[in-house]
């Protein structure tokens, strides 16, 4: 790779930084080499001798001994051979909420209170996220730029990991902001004496004239990586664009990154290319088209911690609903598009006319704009890009402004895997240009067909605008999903389902469990089984909610609700709104008491919230289920099958699982609503046709 050429090509260079010390007074100053030429209190010039002692030593112990020694002697990092790769499959750069296998990792790192020290343990003594951010990039900038330049051993997919935590690095010390950091608040640990505040602002100018020094070659890297954004993917080159956004992470209420912010004529020029490689690509043998996307999903799963962490960082999703649910789930539904990808076909009826013979093709449309929301990244990424690349279409995606890296993953392991410049471009744009934006990109003649997943309100636009281009469209849809227990159900896999089903996520699937429907001769019973298993679900740390727009619109509806009869019958709830919380969390609760016209019962959640209601009988649960306007996933819990399947068949919903949560995402299965839940499946051969045109063909024999 060229920038690995060009750091090699500098290794002989010796430019230096001054930067005001942090151990000293702000006249002290220190000089900073470049990491390949280490420091030492060595003077080569004047000890020849202690030199060549001191290269045979190094050349015995390896160039990893040579680091590890550096940065724990000189600079307090401890990095022990093979562990730079582990620290990103960790990513702690950016988690706010360390597991036990983030802590042990760092342990194992990082001796604490030698020099800077970034570790979890530390963040109660820092003043804000920021300056916890400013304390590790130095480390990463150090790491990461010696692994670049000296490991030669290591392959191109470490390399690039190591690249990106380069980059991650710098773009926390260009971009964090000290201003209302706390300029008392002192910090002990790993210093050996107290330090301001205002002394961590000479790591972010340090840093920030380190990698735009011509000598280093780092501004190299931010050129060609858009270091300081989340960049957008056009003809399979990255842009920074004219301007960006802000993304905004829960955990912290803070900008966690930037996005870039695409145009309508960004989003032209994206179609555009699309447009360019739909010839080339249509025309790809299916199995060719099979193993780039079976290649995507292997490079998914190898990045599968860093992806995941970033959906925490972005959407404050835990680690139970990103590593182990949405981004697992997203790769085995591309790994399924694409084993279907060589059973696309289309077949010969026998036809009336005498001497006439016929055939039916299934062939690919052309560029598909997919439009997709932030709550399940991994999942609505791979439905929108591969049904639609799987039958020979090109693409263009529109992605959500609140999780833009996540896309940006995705797109990346895709032309990693050697998908052809243009067949994904990726676009995002801030939320005031949106509109403008998505009008233009459904607007433009070639664009034969828009797959939205979204709200039922903007749905209803969505499918408006397709109307008015007489553009057919696939909608999945908001959802306001029930789950029925009846009089002869199992409480205990009952209770279980439908705590996982209303609450994983924090409740923003479009399949959580909203409305639970309770039969009165269970219902007691229920409500104590669930109780205990509520009580001992979550921690005492509330569960994090997308943003602060979403929580006040919930608050609203549960105040509603309280204001016209119901209670509170799990869970806690207080109104309260802070103006400007340190994270952004919501206490799960659960409403009893409810009646049909409320507001509460009608309207889609999207977050850790649910109600039930009491009935009599099977067909009043059913009634209710039935009511209103949604129409997406439900469950039924019965110990009698038969009764369960004759129940499924009333209710009206895209699907019904017996047994089980509403939450129930299966590749093998094709997943849409009905009703005000949308149009169209996504997943399985059904998917996959989504995206076909059918052209007859008959001949005189």
């Amino acid at each position: 790779m060229w920038f690995l050429k060009r750091f090699t090509d500098m290794s002989s260079q010796s430019s230096s930084i001054k930067y005001q010390s942090l151990t000293g007074s702000q006249s002290d100053e220190a000089e900073i080499k470049p990491l390949f030429l280490a420091r030492s209190w060595v003077n080569w010039a004047a000890f020849p001798l202690l030199a060549i002692v001191a290269l045979v030593m190094i050349f015995l112990a390896g160039r990893q001994s040579a680091l590890k020694s550096y940065l724990n002697e000189s600079h307090g990092l401890l990095v022990p051979p093979g562990t730079v790769h582990q620290v990103w499959e960790h990513n702690l750069t950016f988690s706010q909420r360390p597991t036990p296998e983030s802590e042990a990792a760092w342990d194992s790192l990082i001796p604490v209170g030698r020099g800077f020290v970034h570790h979890p343990q530390l963040a109660p003594f820092v003043a804000n996220i920021a300056v916890f951010h400013q304390l590790h990039c130095l480390h990463a900038i150090r790491v990461a730029y010696y692994t670049i330049h000296n490991d030669t051993s290591i392959d191109d997919g470490h390399l690039r990991h190591c690249f990106d935590y380069l980059r991650q690095a710098l773009m926390c010390a260009a971009d964090t902001n000290l201003e209302h950091v706390n300029r008392e608040t002192r910090i002990t640990t790993g210093w050996g004496s107290d330090k301001l505040c205002r002394d961590y602002g000479q790591v972010v100018d340090w840093a920030v004239q380190w990698a735009n020094s011509s000598d280093t070659g780092i501004m190299n890297l931010l050129e060609m990586s858009s270091a300081h954004r989340v960049p957008l993917i056009i003809h399979g080159e990255e842009e920074a664009g004219e301007s960006a956004f802000d993304v905004i992470s829960p955990y912290t209420n803070k900008t966690c990154w930037t996005a870039a912010s695409a145009t309508p004529t960004d989003a032209i020029r994206a179609i555009e290319s699309s447009e360019r490689a739909f010839p080339a690509w249509s025309s790809t043998k299916p199995t060719v088209r099979r193993d780039i996307l079976l290649k995507a999903a292997d490079i998914l799963e190898s990045r599968l911690e860093q992806n995941a962490e970033f959906m925490r960082v972005e959407m404050g999703a835990d680690v139970a609903s990103s590593t182990g649910f949405v981004a697992p789930l997203g790769i085995k539904m591309l790994r399924d598009i694409a084993c279907r990808i060589t059973s696309v076909c289309g077949h010969v009826p026998v036809v009336e006319a005498e001497g006439q013979s016929a055939i039916v093709y299934r062939e690919p449309m052309g560029v598909i704009l997919g439009i997709v929301p932030w709550n399940a990244p991994y999942v609505f990424a791979i439905r929108a890009a591969a049904c639609a690349l799987a039958g020979g279409n090109t693409t263009v995606i529109k992605s959500s402004e609140q999780t833009p890296r996540c896309y940006y993953a995705v797109a990346r392991a895709f032309l990693d895997a050697g998908l052809p410049a243009g067949c994904f471009n990726l676009v995002s744009t801030r939320p005031q240009d949106a509109l403008v934006v998505v009008n233009t990109m459904i607007e433009h003649p070639a664009i034969r067909k828009v797959n939205f997943t979204g709200s039922t309100a903007v749905g209803r636009k969505v499918a408006a605008l397709c109307g008015q281009n007489l553009k057919p469209c696939l909608m999945e849809l908001g959802g306001k999903n029930n789950a029925i227990v009846c009089e002869d159900a199992n409480l205990e896999t009952a209770a279980l389902a439908v705590l996982m089903g209303a609450f994983i996520n924090s409740g923003q699937i479009c399949m959580s469990t909203d409305r639970i429907i309770l039969n009165s001769a269970i219902a007691q019973d229920f409500n104590i089984i669930f109780k205990k298993m509520f009580d001992g679900f979550f921690s005492e740390l509330a569960p994090t909610i997308v943003s602060m727009a979403a929580k006040k619109r919930v608050s609203a509806l549960i105040c509603d609700a309280l204001s016209a009869g119901a209670e509170v019958a799990h869970g806690v709830f207080n109104g309260d709104i802070e103006s400007d919380p340190a994270s952004v969390r919501m206490p799960p609760v659960v409403l009893g008491n409810v009646n049909e016209s409320m507001r509460a019962w009608q309207e889609e959640s999207f977050a850790s919230f649910a109600a039930y209601m009491v009935v009599d009988s099977d067909d009043e649960a059913i009634r209710l289920a039935n009511a209103g306007g949604y129409g997406l996933s439900a469950a039924v819990f019965t110990e009698d099958l038969r009764k369960g399947l004759a129940m499924a068949k009333k209710i009206q919903s895209g699907a019904v699982h017996i047994n089980s949560m509403t939450v129930h995402d299966e590749p093998a299965l094709p997943h849409g609503g009905v009703k005000n839940s949308g149009w169209g499946r996504f997943n399985t051969e059904e998917g996959v046709k989504e995206f076909l045109a059918t052209k007859s063909v008959t001949w005189m024999d």
